[in-house]
């Protein structure tokens, strides 16, 4: 409260807010999921690990980086997001110390990146966040992040992580979906910006 005071006794607004939830993958189940995954499978859509793709598609680092730059620009965030180029992309998302480009999963049409959802090692050993998850715009509602996050999340359980710690603007659907996958709220996080003439 001190804080938001201060900030706001000089003009500060407050722009966003982040809720952070956390799930601990000992308890996650991918059964309730199984079948939303094989009827997805069953209208054409596939999922893949990074590494499948990096295999089978020559052109799958570009197609990742157009994919996030859909995303981006619908994500909730305090600012206009720019497009980073390709070079940026891969560095952050491939090649920092905290990547985990093995946990990555793509859904996917007809060649077509549709959605992913990644993780990303936290600063305590055994426990990974979420660096982002998201589905285009004309995919939506059809069960497509919720097979991606389950999968996801089987991914950390398997590979013997404890938590998966991750953030959502109070407003976004991901909220409620990563509540029905076993996410608990923690704390939160909270934007503030002050318009400088």
């Amino acid at each position: 409260p001190q804080s938001v005071r201060f900030l706001q006794t000089r003009a500060f607004q407050q722009v966003m807010r982040w809720v952070i939830s956390k799930l601990d993958v000992s308890t996650f189940n991918t059964r309730p999921f199984t079948a939303l995954i094989f009827e997805l499978e069953a209208q054409g859509f596939a999922f893949y690990t990074l590494p499948q793709l990096q295999i089978s598609d020559p052109d799958w680092l570009a197609k990742l980086h157009e994919l996030d730059w859909q995303l981006a620009q619908d994500e909730p965030l305090p600012y206009t997001p720019k497009k980073m180029s390709l070079e940026r992309f891969k560095q952050l998302y491939l090649d920092a110390p905290n990547a985990m480009p093995e946990s990555w999963m793509v859904a996917v049409e007809n060649g077509r990146y549709l959605g992913n959802s990644l993780l990303e090692k936290g600063s305590i050993t055994g426990t990974a966040h979420t660096g982002f998850t998201g589905v285009l715009r004309d995919y939506r509602r059809r069960g497509l992040a919720t097979a991606l996050k389950a999968l996801s999340a089987e991914y950390a359980k398997q590979a013997g992580y404890s938590f998966i710690r991750t953030g959502n603007e109070e407003n976004n659907p991901m909220l409620i979906l990563n509540k029905k996958l076993g996410f608990k709220e923690v704390t939160a996080n909270l934007a503030f910006e002050k318009q400088i003439a």
